[in-house]
């Protein structure tokens, strides 16, 4: 990302570390003062992908994204569709099939700003949730996921639809509704 920033001496620890383990194809890290990332570091698998990698946190080896090749250029905000995300854990995947093992390091981070606030009224919060489980939902189906895995990630929104319910919060309500719907209709092929 053209917005986020390395600690000064990041890209020399990142080196150190894949100098260090020529095994791994790569190295994530995480994002600075973001709570949303695991805290432990491992493998990544394609179950954790979700919560261990985004763009800007990834350093892979040349020759693996030689071998693996570009992203999936259908999805991602960028791409002008209704895919607005999935685009890093498409490629993670894409990854793993190649014979890659990716570590994660969360000890080491790259710094991101946060996320713009925006009034639950824009309806663009939601709007937003709904494309980003669109895009999510496209790249379950689109890897094969097993299906009690999609219907974990489909049970999460619903157990905060029914939180947001009990708290009288509707905007957690209708942005879970949104994440629910768009996994469901990312998987299912239909937008």
């Amino acid at each position: 990302d053209d917005d986020c920033w390395y600690s000064e001496n990041l890209l020399e620890q990142v080196d150190r570390l894949l100098e260090k383990n020529a095994s791994w194809g790569g190295l994530s890290v995480t994002t600075a003062n973001d709570k949303y990332w695991s805290k432990n570091s491992g493998w990544i698998n394609q179950f954790n992908v979700w919560k261990r990698v985004i763009e800007y946190t990834i350093f892979l080896r040349r020759d693996l994204v030689t071998k693996v090749g570009e992203f999936d250029e259908t999805i991602g905000l960028g791409a002008g569709t209704q895919w607005w995300a999935g685009e890093i854990a498409d490629y993670m995947l894409r990854v793993f099939n190649a014979g890659y093992c990716i570590y994660y390091e969360p000890a080491l981070a790259v710094y991101h700003p946060g996320p713009i606030q925006i009034k639950p009224t824009t309806g663009f919060s939601t709007t937003k949730s709904y494309h980003y489980a669109l895009g999510k939902g496209k790249v379950l189906r689109k890897s094969n996921a097993p299906l009690w895995f999609v219907a974990y990630q489909c049970g999460k929104p619903l157990v905060n639809l029914f939180l947001g319910s009990i708290q009288q919060r509707p905007e957690k309500k209708q942005m879970s509704w949104d994440v629910f719907r768009g996994i469901v209709k990312g998987w299912r092929g239909i937008t």
